[in-house]
């Protein structure tokens, strides 16, 4: 809380973005409504992650169950399941569970979907708040900090992200936020709040699991203390800290809940259901005719949805293609790479942080769909955007005087700043690559499937930002609020990088004086030059 009161500026200006950039339209929409092209195709529930979680939250909320009624159900396909008769989720429910407050408050004041994607934007920005501290934990300078958290939000597609309804901003947070208690005194809270962080990303995306490792890896060994004497290894448990354990159970036992609730079995995925693509006019789902041997087949695929001969096309398509790679949608996160080498202490903390990075690459580059669907950018690699983004915190304090770096630096970050407002402020509807070819070839039309097909939207669609369409849309164009929004970020992160470069001298520098009377040598640290003018006058610089 400390920290947000120091940043409150920083604060306030990112949130004024994020809630000019949230997309939505006004409203509480009836459940019979949610299907239609207002809401969905044409409007803020675009594509089947924001359904789905939406689904859930409306359910439980109007409802007042986990099982969705038949309106529900048609509005949540593809990603819908069918179990003992009723139609589930097929989504980890940690998101919907956490958005739950952000619908309620919204509902009071008429925007009930809205106040939803809102809750999203809130963790977005506590996000870029941790980035910058963790930077600075690291050494980077105040401003240096706060262009690695600006750079992190709104220069990769974690901005997009931000203004809608998906796991990756929390899955984030919780990855953040254990590494910045991992960085805190060894107390108690310290472990209990990684736990319960562990325990919760796992309810908000199961490959949470695998990106919280290191951090779970970490935690255990500092549990652990090993001793050797006497060619003896004596181990010392620390009982308080491995008693933290106990963070688990609470989000554990909101998740065996709602899979006994769902599934039947507390112990069931959501991968093990069938999924239901389409729903008959009785309402029964058409996908029930199927046999039985084709329904487990297809469970079967999904346990493996993980190969090891999906690595080069994954890690290409994550890193170069022209639809999801980081050098098209995000190259500012590359400066993070100088950031790493550059950083030459703290050497437990940087190896905990590159392998979460490491881990998180490697995994989705196994994954069957390294596209993430139709998407905008690679959404699977915001855990990554904001580790990169610390270092660049530190890329920025070593070299802020080198005028080539921070040249190259500004443009880099403000074409990425611009090609993800651009993503925000429009859609996510991104094809893949074979699939736009293959439409393009249906259709016999050029289907675009990079930013330019962002570019093509705002031109000729508008903005789905709910406050540009509530409020703006009869006084800018869209393009107009595009250049507004994306200029206004670009104009504070260049004099951030300007003033940094030209007076951004070290905030400490250790000045040795002498007292004439006395010929006795003193320390002191002085944060800027103009300051020794004020020295008395018998005070000799050496």
């Amino acid at each position: 809380m400390r920290g947000f009161v120091k940043d409150i500026r920083l604060v306030i200006f990112i949130a004024i973005i994020l809630i000019l950039s949230v997309r939505g339209i006004y409203g509480n929409p009836r459940s019979s409504e949610l299907s239609t092209n207002t809401w969905s195709e044409e409007g803020p529930f675009e594509l089947s992650p924001e359904r789905g979680r939406f689904a859930l939250v409306y359910s439980l909320i109007e409802d007042k169950s986990v099982f969705f009624s038949l309106p529900i159900a048609r509005f949540a396909i593809p990603d819908l399941g069918y179990s003992d008769g009723k139609y589930v989720s097929l989504f980890a429910p940690g998101v919907s569970f956490v958005a739950l407050p952000g619908y309620l408050i919204g509902k009071t004041f008429g925007v009930s979907q809205v106040g939803t994607f809102l809750v999203i934007s809130l963790f977005a920005l506590m996000n870029a708040i941790l980035v910058k501290r963790i930077a600075s934990y690291f050494g980077a300078k105040k401003l240096a900090a706060t262009i690695a958290c600006f750079a992190f939000l709104f220069a990769t597609p974690a901005y997009s992200y931000a203004a809608s309804l998906y796991q990756h901003h929390i899955s984030t947070f919780l990855i953040l936020l254990s590494i910045y208690f991992l960085l805190k005194k060894e107390r108690f809270v310290k472990y209990l709040v990684i736990w319960v962080s562990f325990g919760i990303s796992i309810l908000v995306d199961f490959p949470n699991f695998f990106l919280f490792l290191p951090i779970i890896f970490f935690s255990i060994a500092k549990v652990f203390k090993l001793r050797f004497l006497d060619e003896k290894i004596k181990i010392r448990v620390e009982l308080v800290r491995l008693l933290s354990v106990i963070g688990l159970v609470l989000p554990f036992v909101l998740l065996f809940w709602f899979n006994n609730l769902s599934y039947g079995s507390p112990f069931r995925l959501s991968g093990t259901v069938e999924n239901v693509r389409e729903i008959g006019t009785t309402g029964l789902p058409i996908r029930q005719e199927i046999e039985d041997k084709e329904i487990s087949e297809t469970d079967q695929e999904a346990l493996s949805f993980f190969k090891t001969r999906n690595m080069i096309n994954g890690l290409y398509v994550l890193l170069l293609s022209l639809d999801r790679g980081i050098i098209y949608f995000a190259p500012i996160v590359l400066f993070g790479v100088v950031g790493i080498l550059e950083l030459n202490k703290k050497a437990v903390i940087k190896s905990l942080l590159v392998s979460i990075l490491v881990l998180n690459l490697t995994i989705y580059a196994l994954w069957g769909d390294p596209w993430g669907g139709w998407a905008f950018g690679g959404r699977y690699l915001i855990p990554s955007y904001a580790i990169l983004s610390i270092f660049i915190g530190i890329a920025v304090t070593k070299l802020r005087h080198n005028f080539l770096f921070m040249f190259m630096l500004f443009l880099t970050l403000a074409y990425s700043v611009l090609v993800n407002t651009l993503g925000t402020l429009t859609s996510n509807t991104n094809p893949p690559r074979t699939e736009a070819e293959h439409l393009s070839y249906l259709y016999h039309k050029d289907e675009k499937y990079s930013y330019d097909r962002n570019f093509d939207y705002i031109l000729n669609k508008g903005s789905k930002s709910f406050i540009y369409g509530q409020y703006l849309e009869d006084w800018l164009s869209p393009f107009e609020f595009y250049l507004i929004v994306s200029l206004s970020l670009i104009s504070v992160v260049s004099a951030s990088i300007t003033y940094l470069h030209l007076f951004g001298q070290d905030s400490e520098m250790e000045i040795v004086i002498k007292r004439e009377s006395s010929g006795k040598n003193l320390r002191i640290n002085l944060g800027i030059v103009e300051k020794l003018k004020a020295l008395p006058r018998n005070i000799g610089l050496w």
